[in-house]
C-alpha cells in the first residue's frame, strides 16, 4: 500500500526521536564533565520549555476567552496582569522554598545541618542520607573530614558531608524559578505582541520597536519594586537578634550566614534565584519581540504574537533567511563583547595602579548581564526563524516548511549544530579556565542554544 502522510509524518517522529536521544546518549556520557554539564543544562532547559509553554498556553487560552470582544487595550491589559501574577507568585515560591516566609529560627537551622550522604552517582540512593556510625571518619573521630567510605555488603561506599537540605532547596528554588520565569516571560511576550499587532505600531518596523521599550519599562519597574522589597528584606535579616549564630556538627562550624556579605544565606538564595528569574524574562522578552522587529523590516511583514507570518504577503527568498542570520550573528558579537570590554577596562585600571570597582549586584552589572543575555537569545531566535525562511526558500524535499516532516527534520539539524556549538564552547572555556567572565558568558550563550533546541522541537 502507499504510505499516507500520517505514516510518514509518524515514520520521521520516530526516526526523528531515536536519533536524537542517541546524540544526547553521547553528549551526556561524554569523556569531558564540562560536556556533561553543558548537555544536562540543555535538557534542563529544554524540558522546562515544554513545561512552561503547556502551562502558559492554557492559561493564555483563558485569558483570551475571558476578554473576547473587548479589543486589544482590555487584551493586552489582561496579560499585563497574567505577567504580574507570575512574577508575585515567582517572589511568593522562591521565598518560601528558601526559608524567608514563616519559617522560625529554630527550623531554618536545620537547612544548614550538615550530614554524611552517599556521593558514588551511580547508585540509586544518591543523595540520601547515611548513618552517621557507619561512617569510617565518625569512627576514627577526624572532625574535620568531608569525605570518607562506609561498607555496605562487603562494598566500599563513598560518602561526603554536606548540607543536603539547603541543596535540596536550592535544586527546588532551580526548578519552580526557571519554570515560573518563562512563563512570565511568555506573558510578557504576548503583552507586547498585542501591542504590535495594532495602531500605530504595527505601520512601520521603527513603531514596532515602541512595545519592546514599553515592556521593558513595564517589566523594569516591576523588578525594580521587587529589589525594594528584598533589600528591605536583607536589613531585617541582617539585623534580627533572633537569627541563629552557628552550629556545631562532628566539631565543625557551619554559619546560616555568607562568609563575604554577611547575609543569611537562605536570603541570599532569595535574592540570587528572584534576580536570575527576573534577568531571563526581560532578556526572553526583549530578544522574542526585538527579533519580531528585524524580520519585520527584512520581509516588509510583520510576524503574528507567536511569531508565525500566515498568510504570507512576501515571496520568500535565500537572502531573507541569510540576513536574519548575519544581525543574529551581529547580536551575538555584542553579547560577547559586552564581558570582554569590562575585563579590557578592569585590566586597564590595573595597569594604571588604579583601584578596581567592584559592580558586582550594582546596576552596572545587572545591565550588562540583562543585555547580554538578551543579546544571545536574539541570536537563537535568529538562527531558528532564518533556518525556517531558508528552508521555505528553496522548498527541501517538496515539504512545507508547516509539515510535521519538515519540522522534524529541521529540528534535527538544528539540534546538532547546537551539539557541536556545545562542544566548541567546551574549548573555549578549557581554554580560558578561571576567567569568570569568559564561564558566564559560555553559560549563557548554552541557555540560549537551549532556547532554541526547546522552541524547535
Amino acid at each position: 500500500d502507499k504510505a499516507t502522510v500520517a505514516d510518514i509524518s509518524s515514520s520521521c517522529m520516530l526516526l526523528g526521536g531515536v536519533i536524537f536521544v542517541m546524540a544526547l546518549f553521547k553528549l551526556v556520557n561524554w569523556e569531558d564533565d564540562d560536556v556533561r554539564r553543558y548537555a544536562w543544562n540543555v535538557i534542563s532547559n529544554t524540558i522546562a520549555i515544554f513545561l512552561a509553554v503547556l502551562f502558559f498556553r492554557g492559561n493564555k487560552d483563558l485569558v483570551d476567552k475571558y476578554v473576547e470582544g473587548y479589543g486589544p487595550a482590555a487584551l493586552c491589559t489582561m496579560h499585563l496582569v497574567h505577567c504580574l501574577l507570575y512574577l508575585i507568585g515567582l517572589l511568593f515560591v522562591i521565598g518560601t522554598i528558601a526559608g524567608v516566609w514563616g519559617e522560625s529560627p529554630e527550623k531554618r537551622a536545620e537547612m544548614y545541618k550538615m550530614k554524611w550522604v552517599i556521593a558514588d552517582t551511580m547508585l540509586h540512593d544518591f543523595g540520601k542520607e547515611v548513618n552517621e556510625a557507619d561512617v569510617r571518619a565518625v569512627k576514627y573521630k577526624n572532625a574535620n573530614a568531608m569525605k570518607s567510605f562506609v561498607i555496605r555488603e562487603g562494598l566500599e561506599i563513598m560518602v561526603m558531608k554536606q548540607c543536603t537540605d539547603y541543596e535540596t532547596r536550592k535544586h527546588t528554588n532551580r526548578c519552580w524559578s526557571t519554570l515560573l520565569a518563562h512563563c512570565a516571560g511568555f506573558a510578557s511576550i504576548t503583552a507586547g505582541g498585542v501591542m504590535q499587532q495594532h495602531r500605530p505600531f504595527r505601520k512601520t518596523p521603527l513603531l514596532a520597536t515602541l512595545p519592546v521599550l514599553i515592556m521593558t519599562a513595564f517589566l523594569s519597574l516591576a523588578f525594580s519594586t521587587s529589589a525594594i522589597m528584598r533589600r528591605r528584606l536583607t536589613r531585617q535579616a541582617q539585623a534580627a537578634e533572633t537569627e541563629v549564630g552557628t552550629l556545631k556538627e562532628i566539631g565543625r562550624t557551619v554559619t546560616p550566614r555568607d562568609h563575604h556579605t554577611g547575609i543569611p544565606k537562605h536570603v541570599l538564595m532569595f535574592n540570587e534565584f528572584c534576580a536570575e528569574a527576573e534577568r531571563d524574562v526581560l532578556a526572553l522578552c526583549i530578544s522574542f519581540l526585538g527579533v519580531q522587529c528585524v524580520r519585520f523590516a527584512i520581509t516588509d511583514q510583520l510576524p503574528n504574537e507567536e511569531g508565525l507570518q500566515l498568510p504570507l504577503t512576501f515571496v520568500v527568498h535565500n537572502s531573507h533567511g541569510f540576513y536574519t542570520w548575519a544581525i543574529g550573528v551581529c547580536f551575538m558579537a555584542v553579547s560577547i563583547a559586552l564581558p570582554l570590554w569590562h575585563k579590557m577596562r578592569a585590566r586597564g585600571k590595573e595597569q594604571r595602579g588604579e583601584e578596581p570597582v567592584d559592580h558586582e549586584g550594582k546596576w552596572q552589572d545587572k545591565l550588562t548581564e540583562s543585555v547580554m543575555h538578551a543579546m544571545a537569545m536574539s541570536f537563537a531566535w535568529c538562527l531558528m526563524w532564518g533556518a525556517r525562511y531558508i528552508w521555505m526558500a528553496n522548498n527541501f524535499l517538496g515539504l512545507n516548511v508547516r509539515s510535521i516532516p519538515a519540522r522534524i527534520i529541521l529540528a534535527i539539524c538544528l539540534s546538532m549544530i547546537a551539539f557541536v556549538a556545545v562542544l566548541y564552547l567546551d574549548k573555549v572555556s578549557d581554554a580560558s579556565a578561571g576567567d569568570k567572565a569568559t564561564e558566564k558568558l559560555v553559560g549563557t550563550i548554552v541557555a540560549a542554544i537551549s532556547l532554541m533546541v526547546g522552541f524547535i522541537w
